[in-house]
């Protein structure tokens, strides 16, 4: 918060900023804890009926909730938010121009590398 406001930033200062938020960050954790649950269920029920296509789009969802989730919590400590709308805030910045780019590079990072690596591993 202090290099928005153009000073120098300090570690105690900035930690005294997110103590100030623990009430939404402690909310935003109990959010993200019960969707992540439900998300773990949803994809093994789908995984166990529609099998292959199943684990594919309860990917989709996950991937989906995550790049939704990406900004929270940077969200709650600066704009004060609580857990619901700093996740609408948060899709908000994903759907800003060139912001989509950026995240789905790095949230598309975060997948296994053997399968981002596999044509390029198993090419004849």
């Amino acid at each position: 918060m202090q290099a928005f406001a153009g000073k120098e930033p300090s570690l105690g200062a900035e930690m005294s900023t997110a103590a100030g938020r623990l009430p939404q960050i402690l909310g935003w954790t109990l959010v993200a804890a019960t969707v992540g649950v439900l998300l773990n269920v949803l994809q093994n029920t789908l995984r166990h009926r529609l099998g292959f296509l199943g684990a594919m789009l309860g990917g989709f969802i996950g991937f989906g909730w995550t790049l939704a989730a990406f900004f929270v919590v940077p969200v709650v400590v600066v704009d004060g938010l609580g857990p619901i709308a700093a996740v609408k805030r948060s899709a908000e910045i994903l759907n800003a121009p060139g912001a989509n780019r950026s995240a789905v590079g790095v949230a598309s990072a975060s997948l296994p590398l053997p399968h981002r690596c596999r044509p390029f591993l198993c090419s004849p």
